[in-house]
């Protein structure tokens, strides 16, 4: 589907996420993606960008562990993705 037949973009990064903060974000925000998530794994938090715009998204924030995620319905869901090290 093109970006702006979506409604939420996810990305999980390892190793990946200054591209996907980079060109691919840049990318999804040109193409109308209302709301894109980078979810670190390594750092353990999602980075959520909405307000796309032709120079990019307008609007980033920061999301923790335990803290709330945005869905596009308005609703949203507890970041509690990762395992524990025993």
């Amino acid at each position: 589907p093109h970006a702006s037949e979506t409604l939420l973009v996810v990305e999980v990064a390892v190793t990946s996420r200054e591209r996907d903060l980079g060109s691919k974000a840049l990318a999804y925000a040109q193409g109308g993606a209302p709301l894109y998530w980078v979810i670190d794994a390594v750092a353990r938090m999602a980075t959520v960008l909405s307000d796309p715009g032709p120079e990019g998204y307008r609007s980033c924030r920061e999301v923790r562990e335990g803290e709330e995620l945005p869905l596009p319905n308005g609703s949203s869901l507890r970041l509690s993705c990762f395992p524990t090290e025993d």
